[in-house]
């Protein structure tokens, strides 16, 4: 089922009309408003609200207490004062000009953006969340086209196939802030948290060691590296009946102060180029300026190593970024470009 609307308004704004287009291939739901009647809905809009006639427009209202009466919407505070929220949620709608939130839906969780055009148009998009414990960055805007939804989809994909290879190859990647507190994560990183390896997060989600000392040793590490006083560094934990944890930190991206944090139990770093490769299609020539980008070469160091043109690198590492999408801050789909320096620092402070 694609997107419907009635064949008979033709003033329904494009923009709409390529935003419900894109959303049927990001999985998501899209519904376009005029003032309360929905106009315009893709695949999975009308297959949430199933009794709806998606031949002309569909009141809101309709849609409303048909999520209540299925036990669909399933937050109480709606369920405690249906008619107030109902109305305050027209109201709300009406006047502002962009807002998101995460509310379930039969059972799923979606990231919801809403966007008003004018007095008469406004939208929503419901992105299904993939990754409960990650908000993506991704905001619809009034200025938002098809192509942005696009590259956001692509985007959501390659991390959550970089994340999946990541972890499959025994690599524990977070990000955390000067404070030390753990902002971002691997599903690996995760569960070694939780394995009392060493290493843990209390009750602010702060990392934390067994060892007091070690504790004080490794925030103040982070903090000098979050702060740009120190480009990278390992910390030696100690692990009841084992050997210490090496624990390696880098600097991320240029004004963003955080630290990455990487541990490994394995010693193949041999295949993050291939990672790379497969979660961004870059072409191994730009998997390799990648890496050492991530591991702070500069452009100038690699073009004398390699012997190619400043030109030729300058050109693979701009369409490399452009791949990963290295604009993101602390998304793990930037940070996990480093991946390879992390292991490699890991691997020579064992040597």
């Amino acid at each position: 089922m694609g997107s419907a609307f009635n064949c008979r308004r033709t003033d329904i704004p494009e923009q709409f009309q390529s935003w419900a287009s894109a959303a049927d291939d990001m999985g998501g739901a899209f519904f376009a408003y005029d003032v309360d009647d929905i106009v315009l809905a893709n695949g999975p809009g009308q297959r949430l609200y199933p009794d709806a006639d998606w031949t002309g427009p569909v009141p809101f209202d309709e849609c409303f207490w048909y999520g209540l009466r299925v036990g669909a919407t399933q937050d109480q505070r709606i369920a405690a004062n249906p008619d107030f929220h109902l109305q305050t949620v027209k109201a709300f709608r009406s006047i502002s000009p962009a807002f998101r939130f995460q509310r379930r839906y039969g059972g799923t969780l979606f990231d919801r953006h809403h966007v008003r055009l004018d007095a008469r148009w406004n939208a929503q998009l419901w992105l299904p969340v993939q990754d409960e414990r990650r908000m993506s960055e991704f905001t619809l805007t009034p200025r938002s086209t098809a192509v942005d939804l696009q590259r956001h989809s692509v985007q959501e994909r390659a991390l959550a196939r970089l994340m999946a290879l990541v972890d499959g190859m025994g690599v524990c990647v977070g990000v955390v802030n000067a404070a030390g507190r753990m902002v971002d994560y691997t599903p690996s990183m995760v569960s070694f948290l939780s394995e009392a390896n060493g290493l843990y997060l209390d009750e602010h989600d702060v990392l934390t060691c067994t060892s007091p000392p070690v504790t004080e040793r490794l925030r103040a590490s982070i903090a000098q590296i979050a702060l740009g006083r120190l480009p990278a560094t390992m910390v030696s934990v100690p692990v009841s009946g084992a050997a210490p944890l090496q624990v390696g930190l880098l600097a991320s991206s240029p004004g963003d102060p955080c630290a990455i944090v990487a541990v490994s139990h394995s010693d193949d770093s041999d295949r993050f180029a291939e990672i790379l490769r497969e979660a961004y299609g870059l072409t191994p020539a730009e998997a390799e300026v990648a890496i050492q980008i991530g591991a702070g070469v500069q452009i100038d160091e690699i073009v004398a190593a390699s012997g190619r043109s400043r030109h030729t690198v300058k050109a693979q590492v701009d369409s490399a970024k452009r791949k990963i999408g290295a604009d993101r801050q602390h998304a793990l789909a930037h940070l996990l470009t480093k991946a390879a320096a992390i292991v490699g620092g890991l691997r020579s402070a064992k040597h």
